[in-house]
């Protein structure tokens, strides 16, 4: 079985993905376990808008509309309480 570049590249990819929650828990970083999960959770969304404009043809907002008002709830939420 050969395997060309891209299937290489895909694999490792995969692998990586696998392995890299697995040995930030090893390693007790929280820090690399948030990162990658906003790195997937940014993947599952371009990969969405992939599909929309590939398949589709369509050009679609609202992925950036629940980006939007994902920013604007944690800007909202992260302010911190008035004092009465």
């Amino acid at each position: 079985m050969t395997m060309n570049r891209e299937t290489l590249i895909n694999s490792i990819l995969a692998i990586a993905l696998v392995a890299v929650p697995l040995i930030a828990m090893g390693m007790d970083e929280p820090f690399i376990i948030t990162l990658a999960t906003k790195v997937a959770i940014f993947a599952m969304a371009g990969v969405g808008l992939n599909l929309v404009l590939g398949f589709g043809g369509l050009v679609s907002f609202g992925h950036a509309a629940f980006f939007g008002i994902g920013g604007y709830a944690a800007g909202i939420l992260g302010q911190p309480c008035a004092q009465l």
